[in-house]
């Protein structure tokens, strides 16, 4: 079972996996971006992103960019794990949300890279 954060011990042992098992498993897996949901982003410093991504142990570090639509940076950062949710908040004022572009970056302990976007 993926988990959007971390495996827990209580998981492991049930499963009977090792460590070496895990280690392993995640090593041949990228992280899931399955959601990014903009529906609370109007363009606003301080809207929120809420990103739904999964890994077989940890996702370690997940990166927001938000672009216009002639491709340009907008604004990037760092979003937070919240609960079990990653949040990006905007810092940057954007006028024009037609055509602009959100692009999620995640990264697990061993640095696979797994890209998503969408388009406003």
């Amino acid at each position: 079972k993926k988990t959007r954060c971390c495996l827990n011990r209580t998981h492991v042992k049930l499963k009977n996996l090792t460590a070496y098992n895990v280690a392993v498993t995640d090593f041949m897996r990228p992280p899931t971006i399955e959601l990014i949901d903009a529906t609370r982003y109007a363009g606003n410093v301080g809207d929120k992103i809420r990103l739904v991504i999964y890994d077989e142990f940890e996702v370690k570090k997940v990166l927001v960019s938000i672009k216009g639509s002639d491709g340009s940076v907008i604004e990037m950062g760092e979003a937070k794990l919240k609960d079990s949710d990653w949040l990006y908040t905007a810092t940057v004022s954007n006028s024009t949300l037609s055509d602009t572009k959100i692009e999620v970056l995640a990264y697990d302990v061993p640095e696979h890279e797994t890209q998503k976007h969408i388009i406003l």
